[in-house]
C-alpha cells in the first residue's frame, strides 16, 4: 500500500464515520424524533459503586433485598422468578452492575423505565444466550472488587470471563489500589506468565513485558495500539488486561506471546471528587505522588459528561544521583444520545516523564558484579531522559438496532523523546574487567514517533433455527512514523573507563556538537498497516459455543537514513483463529483454541524479510466458586514461532529458519473468599526453548523468563463498622531463576519478595476518607528484575515504605 493510498483510505473512513456520527446526533437530538421522545427510558446511570453483602437464595428474595439497598424500584411478575437461585452478591457494585449479577443466568431481563425505575421480563424467545448490546463507551470494563468477571480485548465484543476460549488475565482497579501500584509492571505481578521484560530500567523510552516467555513491547489503551511511553500513569487505569498468545486475527501485527491492554476511566453520570495524595521513602530517598478526579455531568440534560484526572510523583530514587518526576493530565468528555443508542467519547492525555537516564549493573565472571551496591550509579550525575506523550482518542458507538452496534475510534499519539547519558556500555561490551573497570560510552537519542489509527467494527447479532450468532465485522489502518531528526542518533564509542568500586559520576558529558560523536544525520521509519477481519461467536446449544476468526493484513516499512541507505519490507499475512467452550455447568467451562499471529522481521535483510509467525494450541478450564463470588482459570499451551533470522556457520549468510517454542501451564484465582476477605494469585510453569537456530543456542531458554513464578495477595477487613472500616492485605512475589540473554551465559537468581499493607476507611466531616500505609519488599530482599543482552541486570527497588490519603471532596 502506497502513502498516498493510505491516507486517501484514511481521510474516506474518517469521512465516512464522521458523516455517520453527525447524522446519528442530529437525528437522536431533534426535538420531533422518536428517539428525543423516549429520553424517560435512560437508566440511572448504574449510579455510584455501593457495597452489597446478599447471600445466594431466591430470585426474589434477592431482587427485593437490592432494590432497598440500592434505592430503585421493582416491577415484576411472581411468577417470573419462582424457583429460580440467585448467586451471592458480595463486594462494590454499582446497581445495575449488581442487577446483572443476581439476573446471570436466569432467563430474565431488566429494562429501566425511568430514573430509579425498573421492570423484569423474560427474555426474548430463542435461544439468544450471548448477552444483549449495550451501548456503554468503548469496550468499557465491567469488573469490580477482586473478581475479573468481564474482558473486551479477547473478542471485542464484551463477554463474561467464563464463556471466552481464551486465557485473559484482569487486574482490576480494586487490587491496583490495595497494592498501591504505581506503574503497569507493578500491576502486572499478579498475573501468571509475565514478568518484566528487558528494559525494566529507563535504557529505553518503551516498558517491556516478557509474555509467556517472549518480549512485547506495545502496550494498548481501550483496545487501540500506542507505543509505551513507559512508565505510564495509572491515574486513570480502571484495569489491566492481559491477553496471552498470538491475536492477530484482531489487532494485527503483534508479539506471539500477547500483548497488554489498559481500559481507561469513563465520565460518570453522577458528580464525584475525590483528591490523593501518599510519599514514599527508601533507604536513599524519598518520592511524593498525588493525583485528583473529576467527573459529572454537564449542565441539565445528562447527556453531555466530562471527566477530569491529573496527577503528579516524582524524587529520589534508591539509585545513587538519580531523581525522576511525572506529570500526567487526562481530560474527557462523552456524549450520551437519546434512548441510550449512541454515545461518542474524546479523550486527550499529556504524560511527561523526566528522569535520570540508568543502565545497572555489569556482570563479572558470569554473574552480576556481586561487589556492586544496587544502588551504584555508574554513569554521570548528568544523565537525563525526557519523554513527552501527547494523544487524542475519538470513539463513537451507535447501536444501530437491538441487535446489531457499529463502534469506532481515531486515535493520535505522540512522543518526543531526547536522553544524553554517560553509560557502562563500550565497545567491548558491559562486562567488569580484571583491573575492576568498566568502558563507558556516551549515548545521544532524540527523535519523534507519530501513531496515526482508525478502527472500526460492526457487530451483529441473531437467532438461527436453535443457534445463536454473534457477528463482528472490521476494519483498522495504522500509520507510524520514527523520525530521528538531526543529530538524533549519536555514540562516542569508549569514551573512558570506570571503577565499578570507586565509581566517578561527576564526570561532564561533552557537547552534543562534538566531533568525537559518530551519529545518523536523518534517519526516518515509516510503517502503514492495512488489515480487514470477520469473527463469529455461536452458542449452538446453550452449553457449546464456538468461534471462528479470519484477518487479512498488508504492511509496508521503508527505513532510509542520510548515508544514503534505504529498506523496504512489504509482508502480508492471513491469520485464523478458532475456540470452542462448553459448559459443563452455569459456573464451569471447558475451551480449546487455536490462534495465530505475525510480527514484523525488521532484518534490513531482502532475503529475509518475512513476517515472524507464531500459532497456538490452548486448552482451559474455568470455574466460578462460592456463588460466583470467586474465579478460577486453568490453561495448558503450546506457543511456536519460526522465521527467526540466524546465522549460517558454514556461508555466514543470515537464513529465516530460526525456531522458539514456549509451552506451559498457568492458574488464577481472583474474587472473595467471603465478603471480607478477597484474594487474588497465580502460578506459571514456563518450559521454553530455542528449538532451531545455527548460533550454537539450541536448546537454551529465551531471555528473562523463569520456569516458574508465582504470587499471592490477600485482603482482609478487620473490623467493619460505622465508625470505620479496617482491613489488611499482605502478599507473596516469587520469580524462578531467569537468563538476561539467549546464550544462557548470565543467571539472575531467583528472588521472593513481601509486601504488606494496612488501610483505613472512615468519614470526616461526612466526607468518606481512606488512609493506606505499607512496606513494598518488608524484607530487604535484593534481587534483579529482568537484564539485558549478556552483561547488564536490572535491580529491584528494596524496601519501600509508603503512606496515602484518598479523600472524597
Amino acid at each position: 500500500m502506497q502513502s498516498n493510498d493510505f491516507f486517501s483510505l484514511l481521510k474516506s473512513s474518517a469521512a465516512l464515520v464522521a458523516a455517520m456520527l453527525l447524522g446519528a446526533v442530529t437525528t437522536l437530538a431533534s426535538p420531533g424524533s422518536a428517539l428525543a421522545q423516549e429520553a424517560s427510558a435512560q437508566a440511572p446511570a448504574g449510579g455510584a459503586q455501593q457495597l452489597f453483602s446478599i447471600p445466594a437464595g431466591p430470585l426474589g428474595e434477592s431482587l427485593n433485598r437490592l432494590a432497598s439497598e440500592a434505592g430503585f424500584s421493582l416491577s415484576y411478575a411472581p411468577e417470573l422468578v419462582a424457583g429460580k437461585q440467585a448467586p451471592a452478591l458480595q463486594g462494590e457494585y454499582t446497581p445495575e452492575n449488581a442487577l446483572r449479577v443476581l439476573l446471570a443466568g436466569s432467563g430474565v431481563t431488566y429494562r429501566f423505565t425511568g430514573p430509579g425505575s425498573v421492570v423484569l421480563s423474560a427474555a426474548p424467545a430463542g435461544p439468544m444466550m450471548v448477552d444483549a448490546i449495550r451501548v456503554e463507551g468503548w469496550r468499557p470494563s465491567r469488573n469490580v472488587g477482586y473478581r475479573p468477571d468481564w474482558v473486551s480485548s479477547a473478542s471485542k465484543t464484551d463477554a463474561p470471563l467464563i464463556e471466552t476460549p481464551a486465557s485473559v488475565a484482569v487486574v482490576p482497579e480494586a487490587v491496583i489500589r490495595d497494592q498501591n501500584a504505581r506503574t503497569v509492571e507493578e500491576a502486572l505481578r499478579n498475573v501468571a506468565g509475565v514478568g518484566a521484560g528487558a528494559n525494566a530500567a529507563n535504557v529505553s523510552v518503551q516498558e517491556s513485558f516478557s509474555i509467556r516467555g517472549f518480549n512485547s513491547l506495545l502496550i494498548r489503551v481501550n483496545g487501540v495500539q500506542r507505543r509505551s511511553t513507559g512508565p505510564l500513569s495509572l491515574a486513570n487505569v480502571e484495569s489491566v488486561e492481559v491477553l496471552k498468545g498470538p491475536f492477530s486475527v484482531l489487532y494485527g501485527d503483534l508479539a506471539p506471546g500477547g500483548f497488554v491492554n489498559i481500559q481507561t476511566k469513563r465520565p460518570q453520570q453522577e458528580a464525584a471528587a475525590s483528591l490523593s495524595l501518599g510519599g514514599s521513602a527508601v533507604s536513599s530517598g524519598s518520592e511524593g505522588f498525588g493525583s485528583i478526579d473529576f467527573t459529572g455531568p454537564i449542565g441539565d440534560g445528562g447527556q453531555l459528561l466530562y471527566r477530569f484526572i491529573a496527577s503528579a510523583e516524582g524524587g529520589d530514587t534508591f539509585v545513587d544521583t538519580a531523581e525522576r518526576e511525572q506529570y500526567f493530565i487526562a481530560p474527557s468528555l462523552s456524549y450520551l444520545g437519546a434512548d441510550d443508542r449512541l454515545r461518542l467519547d474524546l479523550d486527550l492525555s499529556y504524560l511527561k516523564n523526566d528522569e535520570s537516564f540508568l543502565f545497572g549493573i555489569p556482570t563479572r565472571d558470569g554473574r552480576p558484579d556481586a561487589r556492586i551496591p544496587l544502588d551504584a550509579q555508574l554513569g554521570s550525575s548528568e544523565n537525563a531522559k525526557l519523554t513527552e506523550d501527547y494523544s487524542a482518542e475519538l470513539r463513537g458507538t451507535y447501536e444501530v438496532s437491538d441487535n446489531t452496534r457499529i463502534d469506532s475510534a481515531l486515535t493520535w499519539h505522540l512522543t518526543d523523546h531526547f536522553s544524553y547519558a554517560l553509560r557502562p556500555f563500550g565497545s567491548l561490551g558491559q562486562i567488569v574487567a580484571d583491573d575492576d573497570t568498566v568502558r563507558r560510552s556516551v549515548s545521544l537519542r532524540s527523535y519523534e514517533s507519530t501513531d496515526l489509527q482508525f478502527e472500526t467494527n460492526l457487530v451483529h447479532e441473531f437467532a438461527w433455527g436453535d443457534s445463536d450468532w454473534r457477528l463482528l465485522f472490521g476494519a483498522d489502518i495504522r500509520r507510524t512514523e520514527f523520525d530521528h531528526a538531526g543529530r538524533g542518533f549519536a555514540n562516542i564509542a569508549n569514551f573512558d573507563f570506570v571503577n565499578v568500586l570507586e565509581p566517578n559520576t561527576g564526570v561532564s558529558l561533552p557537547p552534543t556538537d562534538d566531533p568525537a560523536f559518530s551519529f545518523f544525520d536523518r534517519a526516518t521509519q515509516t510503517t502503514d498497516t492495512f488489515g480487514f477481519y470477520t469473527q463469529a461467536e455461536v452458542w449452538v446449544t446453550e452449553q457449546l459455543k464456538l468461534l471462528a476468526g479470519l484477518r487479512y493484513t498488508e504492511l509496508e516499512y521503508v527505513y532510509e537514513d542520510a548515508f544514503p541507505f534505504r529498506f523496504e519490507e512489504n509482508p502480508d499475512n492471513v491469520d485464523p483463529r478458532l475456540g470452542l467452550l462448553y459448559k459443563l455447568t452455569p459456573a464451569a467451562s471447558v475451551y480449546l483454541s487455536y490462534s495465530s499471529s505475525f510480527e514484523q522481521s525488521f532484518s534490513f535483510d531482502e532475503a529475509n524479510s518475512d513476517p515472524l509467525e507464531a500459532t497456538q494450541f490452548e486448552a482451559g478450564y474455568k470455574h466460578d466458586f462460592l456463588d460466583g463470588a470467586l474465579s478460577t482459570t486453568f490453561s495448558v499451551y503450546e506457543l511456536v514461532q519460526k522465521n527467526l533470522v540466524t546465522t549460517n556457520p558454514d556461508t555466514l549468510l543470515d537464513e529465516q529458519i530460526g525456531e522458539a517454542r514456549s509451552r506451559g501451564f498457568e492458574a488464577g484465582l481472583g474474587g472473595q473468599l467471603s465478603p471480607r476477605t478477597s484474594i487474588t494469585a497465580s502460578y506459571a510453569f514456563l518450559d521454553n526453548e530455542i528449538t532451531q537456530d545455527n548460533n550454537g543456542f539450541e536448546g537454551n531458554r529465551l531471555p528473562n523468563t523463569p520456569e516458574h513464578e508465582a504470587s499471592l495477595w490477600v485482603n482482609h477487613a478487620l473490623f467493619d463498622r460505622a465508625s470505620g472500616r479496617l482491613e489488611a492485605g499482605a502478599g507473596v512475589f516469587y520469580e524462578g531463576e531467569r537468563f538476561t540473554g539467549s546464550r544462557n551465559t548470565v543467571p539472575l537468581p531467583s528472588y521472593t519478595t513481601v509486601d504488606a499493607a494496612l488501610s483505613y476507611s472512615f468519614k470526616s466531616g461526612g466526607r468518606p476518607m481512606a488512609l493506606q500505609g505499607g512496606v513494598r519488599n518488608l524484607l530487604n530482599e535484593d534481587y534483579f528484575v529482568s537484564g539485558f543482552g549478556e552483561g547488564i541486570a536490572f535491580a529491584g527497588t528494596p524496601r519501600t515504605i509508603y503512606l496515602r490519603l484518598d479523600m472524597t471532596l
